[in-house]
């Protein structure tokens, strides 16, 4: 169960309130110097590295509607799946690609499509997309990954703009 503490004070007026934290700064500005601060600490080196170039990620590029987003269906992210899609022990990659309105509506524009990466157990991944037979061109919204029928292999169910389901083993 929690706990619930309750305090016993009255609550101070603006007056009492100011007083208390001018007499609390007399003791805390002294001991920070006064106001003068030598140079901020850096931390060495970048905190995080684009890695995806190096690692063979770089085929995929999120494609999630118009810089305005006008339509509630480009404000939404797209969606990744880590998981074993080759039962070889290493996590590989499922980036799930939104769209445009433009891209769907002009035959004449690439399809924007989900990408499936093996892992090659080096820090590096291979596109495998045509192989697996996960392409699938439309406003990818989310993927879950799941032993849907039984048979002891994981399913991946990407989700589509069209509200349809889209299964691939």
């Amino acid at each position: 169960m929690a706990r619930v503490f309750y305090s016993s004070r009255k609550p101070l007026s603006r007056r009492q309130f100011l007083g208390q934290c001018a007499q609390a700064a007399c003791f805390v500005v002294p001991a920070l110097g006064c106001g003068r601060f030598g140079q901020p600490v850096l931390a060495p080196g970048p905190w995080f590295i684009d890695a995806g170039r190096a690692a063979g990620l770089a085929a995929f590029r999120d494609t999630c509607g118009s810089l305005a987003k006008d339509y509630l269906v480009e404000t939404l992210g797209s969606g990744v799946a880590l998981f074993d899609y080759d039962n070889d022990g290493l996590v590989d990659v499922l980036l799930v690609n939104g769209s445009s309105f433009e891209i769907l509506s002009n035959p004449q524009l690439s399809r924007c499509s989900s990408r499936l990466f093996r892992n090659n157990g080096d820090g590096t991944f291979t596109d495998v997309t045509r192989e697996s037979g996960l392409i699938n061109e439309g406003w990818g919204v989310g993927v879950t990954i799941g032993d849907y029928d039984n048979d002891g292999f994981r399913d991946v169910f990407q989700f589509r703009d069209e509200r349809a389901l889209s299964q691939q083993r």
